[in-house]
């Protein structure tokens, strides 16, 4: 896993948006001042990853907001193989969290996303590791590991263990004793079951199906004579039935003869009814008829006085109406639009001014009049704003020349201080391999008090003839010379970027200014284009000659209206011409309504002469009919009459009755037949009958009840039997089981298994480490471990010396060393990168070069190694910087180098 872009906001320091990318660099520093947000770079990817942090763990998530926000998030983006991942994390309410993986130019959201505890294991089944291998891994502190390197085995076995996440290995026996005596007690248990059932054999459960057999042959018995019982009790049953029928047939026969005089005066009363509804439609046309005579007749009287009326009303609206006064006020009211436009135009044009001169009023000339006089003025007004451009446009061209030398005095600066700031540097470089060359004769000189002659060197071991002689060391005058070079460079740099930035805000200066110089000069051509090469026009001949044709308009206005003013003029006549209308069709609604009642009167005349015409025939044929039907007159019709649920009813008693006549007749036939020659059945009989049923059905049921308990008692010692040879089974697989985790609690007394899976990982371990050294210390040194002691070999000298004789830089060597090696083991290789922490403020000036000079060439091959410091001699020593600034609002962070 390798990352690619850390985005942060509102987390710990970060109260603003933060973006950091990480694609393009490999060795790098993070620093800043403490309490800037450092670490708090690195507490994102762990919580981007996992959902935690070192520092907070899962659960005081709320405390990584910022104090000035409500709601932070984290998006980290990295590559793992040929994908590329990213997962985002919200803390506000609830924590939120998404992966996704891109395909081509979009991003595919994971089905993992739908909860938060999903995404974390997809996460970890990602990247291969959980939380606390990660964080072990990525995250190498520099000073632990100097106290790995040269602390006695005990401190180095608890600081491995605490590395590797083999603290859970110490309470392994005392799970595996408690699983021994977890297994004791089952296989207890399991004995005790089998002498529980010990008198439980397949004997037992034999017997009991061959009780369960005899019962069930018994049962059957019982029930063949209970089905013959039945038979014989359901003939009796029958006979008994039909004896009993008959006798009821018999008596409601007797009583629906009773009934027959009443049915024939209901079937009386239902043929009046028939032939009541067969003459009601003839009478009922008689009766509309002489209705529809009298109506008509009522009709005709009022369609008379209506006639009368319409008339009256026609007279009198007639006499007042004048028809040649409408028409000429009609004719004249065709004039107003024309009227109402000139007055309308005359009041646009400001309506008309005193003066003697007046001229005929044409549209189209009035309105080139106004367009010249408007060209007149814009030709004045332009010529004006020129003159106004010219003057803008030559001082911004003064300005913008003085900008032009003052840029190029500043350019020239800056390429002087660049020249002598590279000077410094050459020289400051060369101080530099004089002094690194000087310190290691100065460590060599160290140990010349411990040198003997004819006794063994205590670096090399060979014998010493001749100890060297002492001499002065100019390592401070170096090292002050340094210390002042690089001071000096630093004041050239600050210098440079100073005259830089004001060369940048000249630049700025000098695009604006010659943007607006440019607009300045199109503006000018425009106005130079619109004020023309003419000269003005005589303005005051143009207003002359529109406020004369606006007087000859006001004057053709008054002959209009006989001077009358428009407005009035124009009310008036509409007004006049509304009242002779509304009264024109006042004549011509009364005239209508006249023809209208003239021609009603005379329909209603016709209408009820046809009407008597036709009632005489019509009272001839239904006095025939009622005749006909044994009726004397229409009122006897209408007593005669039945409703409909009436007649109904009365025909539905008379069919029920016939039918259950006819029904009764031929079932007593029926039942006659079938008991001709049987007697009749003695209750006595069929009572004894069944008794002996009831007695063979209780026998029967008994039987049932002991089969049912004896198949309980069967099921039971069935259960029984198989508990009983499970627990056999179970209690031999105990046994097994049992013999086994004795002897692992056994093997597991003291540290035996996790010291022997410690060695594995720590032989492991270093022989990566010493392969690490032999690279970091050009080919010079390796790691050996004896006696649990770690030893460093120095293949130059072929001396081997214990890890805490070793130098600042040496150690700072072997510790890097065993701290890379440890990452890699510990990620298995699933980790594209790693941070070192702090720890190299406390080196001195020498080991703090030799820590440069190494992490200069640290063979990243591809991974990405972040060095967390606040050294600003050893972060610029670094390809990159990502540095972190302290500000109120929140801290930021940006890319050096």
């Amino acid at each position: 896993m390798r990352p690619l872009k850390l985005d942060l906001e509102g987390f710990g320091a970060f109260a603003r948006h933060a973006s950091v990318d990480f694609s393009d660099v490999e060795l790098f520093a993070i620093t800043g001042p403490t309490g800037s947000g450092k670490t708090t770079l690195l507490d994102a990817v762990t919580f981007a990853l996992y959902g935690e942090t070192p520092r907070m763990g899962r659960k005081g998530l709320k405390a990584l907001l910022h104090p000035g926000v409500k709601k932070a998030w984290v998006q980290l983006v990295f590559r793992l193989g040929d994908e590329v991942w990213r997962v985002t994390r919200v803390i506000a309410g609830k924590t939120e969290a998404r992966l996704e993986r891109q395909m081509g130019a979009e991003w595919q959201l994971s089905s993992a996303s739908e909860k938060v505890k999903t995404l974390n294991a997809a996460v970890e089944q990602l990247l291969g590791l959980d939380y606390d291998a990660f964080t072990r891994a990525i995250l190498l502190p520099q000073g632990r590991f100097d106290a790995f390197l040269k602390g006695d085995s005990r401190e180095r076995r608890e600081l491995l263990f605490s590395l590797y996440g083999l603290a859970g290995l110490a309470g392994l026996r005392e799970r595996a004793v408690a699983r021994l005596g977890e297994l004791r007690e089952r296989l207890a248990e399991a004995r005790t079951m089998t002498a529980h059932l010990e008198g439980v054999d397949a004997a037992a459960v034999e017997a009991a199906r061959e009780e369960h057999k005899r019962l069930a042959e018994e049962r059957d018995r019982r029930a063949a004579e209970i089905a013959a019982l039945e038979r014989g009790l359901n003939a009796l049953d029958e006979l008994a039935e039909l004896w009993q029928e008959k006798r009821t047939l018999e008596g409601r026969q007797r009583a629906l003869e009773a009934e027959a005089e009443a049915m024939a005066e209901v079937e009386g009363w239902l043929e009046r009814a028939r032939a009541a509804e067969q003459a009601l439609p003839e009478v009922r046309r008689l009766e509309d008829a002489r209705s529809r005579l009298e109506r008509q007749h009522r009709e005709l009287g009022k369609k008379k006085e209506a006639y009368q009326k319409a008339k009256n009303a026609w007279e009198r609206v007639n006499e007042a109406f004048d028809e040649r006064l409408l028409e000429d006020l009609r004719t004249r009211a065709a004039t107003l639009p024309l009227l109402e436009a000139k007055a309308r135009t005359l009041a646009a044009l400001g309506g008309a001014t005193a003066g003697e001169e007046v001229a005929d009023y044409q549209e189209a000339t009035y309105r080139q009049l106004e367009r010249q006089l408007r060209a007149a003025e814009e030709r004045r007004k332009a010529l004006s704003e020129a003159e106004r451009l010219r003057k803008r446009t030559a001082q911004l061209e003064k300005r913008i020349a003085d900008l032009e030398k003052e840029l190029a005095a500043a350019t020239e600066r800056r390429e002087r201080l660049k020249e002598s700031g590279v000077e410094l540097r050459r020289r400051l470089d060369e101080l530099k391999q004089r002094l690194s060359a000087e310190r290691r004769r100065a460590d060599v000189a160290s140990f010349r008090h411990l040198l003997r002659p004819g006794e063994p060197c205590p670096l090399c071991g060979q014998p010493v003839h001749e100890p060297p002689p002492a001499a002065q060391s100019p390592l401070a005058g170096l090292e002050a010379e340094a210390e002042r070079l690089a001071a000096e460079l630093e004041e050239k740099r600050g210098a440079w970027r100073e005259a830089e930035g004001e060369i940048k805000g000249m630049r700025e200066r000098l695009n604006d200014g010659r943007k607006q110089l440019a607009e300045l000069r199109e503006d000018l051509k425009r106005a130079e284009a619109a004020a023309g090469a003419r000269g003005p026009e005589d303005v005051e001949r143009l207003v002359a000659r529109l406020a004369a044709m606006r007087r000859g308009l006001a004057a053709e206005l008054e002959r209009m209206t006989g001077g009358q003013d428009p407005e009035t003029y124009a009310r008036e006549l509409r007004g006049r011409l509304a009242e002779l209308e509304r009264r024109a069709k006042e004549v011509e609604r009364a005239k209508r309504a006249l023809d209208q009642a003239q021609e009603e009167l005379a329909r209603a005349r016709e209408r009820h002469a046809a009407l008597a015409e036709a009632l005489g025939p019509l009272e001839e044929s239904v006095a025939a009919l009622l005749g006909q039907l044994g009726f004397e007159g229409p009122e006897q019709v209408e007593a005669a009459r039945r409703s409909p649920e009436e007649l109904e009813r009365l025909a539905a008693r008379l069919a029920s009755w016939r039918e259950e006549r006819a029904y009764v007749a031929k079932r007593l036939e029926e039942v006659t037949r079938s008991l001709a020659g049987k007697p009749e059945v003695d209750p006595q009989a069929l009572r004894t009958k069944k008794e002996r049923l009831e007695a063979a059905v209780q026998a029967r049921a008994e039987l049932e009840a002991q089969l049912g308990r004896l198949e309980e008692r069967i099921d039971r010692l069935e259960r029984d039997l198989a508990q009983k040879r499970e627990a056999e089974k179970r209690a031999a697989e105990l046994v097994g089981q049992v013999g086994v985790w004795e002897q692992l609690a056994e093997d597991l007394k003291g540290h035996k298994f996790p010291d022997y899976l410690l060695e594995r990982l720590q032989l492991d371990m270093l022989a990566r480490a010493s392969e690490l050294l032999f690279t970091l210390s050009q080919h010079r040194y390796r790691f050996r471990l004896a006696d649990g002691v770690y030893h460093v070999e120095d293949l130059w000298t072929g001396a081997v010396r214990p890890a805490k004789t070793l130098s600042g830089g040496e150690t700072f060597l072997a510790s890097l060393s065993l701290a890379l090696s440890l990452s890699e083991h510990l990620s298995r290789g699933r980790l594209g990168a790693l941070f070192l922490d702090e720890g190299f403020g406390t080196l001195d000036a020498e080991a703090l070069e030799l820590a440069a000079e190494v992490l200069e060439a640290l063979p990243t091959q591809g991974r990405m190694v972040g060095v967390v410091t606040h050294v600003p001699e050893l972060a610029q020593r670094l390809p990159a910087r990502l540095v972190v600034e302290k500000a109120p609002q929140g801290s930021r962070v940006h890319w050096e180098g």
